[in-house]
């Protein structure tokens, strides 16, 4: 047991690169964090960079209720897909008909 304690307190702290390197950590980090402090992360370096934006489901709990041009205004936006329900996938994002 003195053995562990003893190797325990030798070794350095980790660095926050590389605790937010192990994707479990990251995944329960980053739905506390909001959405500016993830930006400035990213923007500190390229490994932070790489962690941030280049990890999938980084942004996967992103709250945008705060944000008033990620409401549709009066239900518009659903109005006009269910208007286009004839329209492939491709052409829907693509823009052509």
């Amino acid at each position: 047991m003195e053995c562990q304690s003893q190797h325990a307190s030798n070794r350095l702290p980790s660095s926050l690169l590389h605790l937010l390197s192990n994707t479990l950590i990251l995944y329960h980090t980053v739905p506390y964090l909001p959405v500016s402090s993830l930006s400035a992360l990213g923007a500190t370096s390229r490994s932070f960079k790489e962690i941030i934006y280049e990890t999938p489901h980084v942004f996967r709990y992103l709250n945008l209720s705060d944000v008033k041009s990620a409401k549709p205004k009066d239900g518009e936006l659903w109005r006009n897909a269910q208007l286009d329900e004839n329209l492939t996938e491709d052409e829907f994002y693509g823009g052509s008909p």
